[in-house]
């Protein structure tokens, strides 16, 4: 896989909202979860084993410059002055006018203005140079595309990219999300699937967790878990994986195994109410009262608005007084 220019994360995501039907031993018309959950665009990195540390904030300008005109050329920035020549350096993608227009619209992008940045990468395509410098081109603008919605063209965006760099893991996996958001769960696994196999020697989970969410739409929850299995040998301590293998779990019946899975996204994501929530439903399944009822208390401790969780908890300590 190439070392891919300017690939920066972007901050939108979209939210899957798939009820489960079946009761998990509560009435049917409150005790559903959420459902399938997905995470934020981009190749977001499986945790690290590495403790977290606190962001700095970030302080904006208090005189930003205007943004320049599609078509103009970034000036780079002097080097730092008294830098030892021989200390290593990061690495820093050549200059060139697509690779300047790229910039740009990155920097818009992260100001949450892709309809301008779309101008940037449309432009960037006109001036790229090659196959790679085409690839990355039509791989951003692709994403741009796709932020707006515009999933037909961001396919063709990402095809583009895949075209000139078949190889290319990123492409095929947004590719496949867009097919996936169209409701094209056949095509989408088939990039899924493209993706695992260029990432089959990389500790890469996404496109299997892609994979098990596409198998879950389908209601092949066997071979959702399978998927997410893959995606947790990968990255152990990838906690939407285990909660999402959680949820199919309860719709095998599993409702032990679920309780585990639930355990372990907890376990590496300790702040998050939607485990806990998710635990609590499975733990009343298996009539462990007591234990339900913690984990919707601790669901509401760290988001007293969780209106799923109160209601959950309020209908279990109802029937329990029955």
């Amino acid at each position: 896989m190439k070392c891919v220019l300017l690939r920066v994360l972007l901050s939108s995501s979209f939210g899957i909202l798939v009820f489960l039907a079946g009761p998990f031993g509560l009435p049917t018309a409150h005790a559903q979860v959420e459902g399938l959950e997905a995470p934020k665009f981009g190749p977001a990195e499986p945790p690290s084993t590495a403790p977290p540390t606190k962001p700095e904030p970030m302080v904006p300008p208090t005189t930003p410059e205007p943004a320049p005109a599609p078509g103009d050329r970034i000036v780079p920035a002097p080097a730092p002055e008294g830098r030892n020549a021989t200390e290593p350096q990061p690495y820093v993608p050549p200059s060139s006018p697509s690779v300047d227009q790229i910039k740009l619209g990155q920097e818009l992008m992260n100001q949450g203005k892709a309809e301008l940045a779309l101008q940037y990468f449309e432009e960037a395509t006109k001036l790229a140079t090659g196959e790679l410098e085409t690839a990355d081109a039509y791989y951003v603008l692709g994403n741009a595309l796709r932020s707006l919605n515009r999933f037909d063209e961001a396919i063709d965006a990402y095809s583009t990219t895949i075209l000139n760099n078949p190889d290319d893991t990123e492409a095929y996996l947004r590719r496949g999300i867009a097919w996936f958001y169209k409701g094209e769960y056949q095509i989408a696994w088939d990039d899924f699937d493209d993706a695992a196999l260029i990432v089959r020697d990389v500790d890469e989970p996404y496109p299997e967790f892609w994979k098990g969410l596409t198998r879950a739409k389908q209601g092949d929850w066997l071979g959702a878990v399978n998927s997410y299995a893959f995606a947790i040998l990968k990255s152990p301590r990838f906690a939407l994986a285990y909660t999402n293998r959680g949820l199919a779990y309860l719709q095998l019946d599993e409702p032990e195994k679920a309780v585990l899975d639930f355990d372990q996204a907890i376990r590496h994501d300790r702040r998050n109410p939607v485990h806990y929530y998710r635990r609590g439903i499975a733990q009343a399944r298996l009539d462990h009262t007591d234990a339900a009822l913690a984990s919707y208390n601790e669901a509401i401790r760290l988001d007293p608005n969780y209106a799923d969780a109160v209601r959950n908890r309020n209908l279990l300590q109802g029937s329990v007084k029955r």
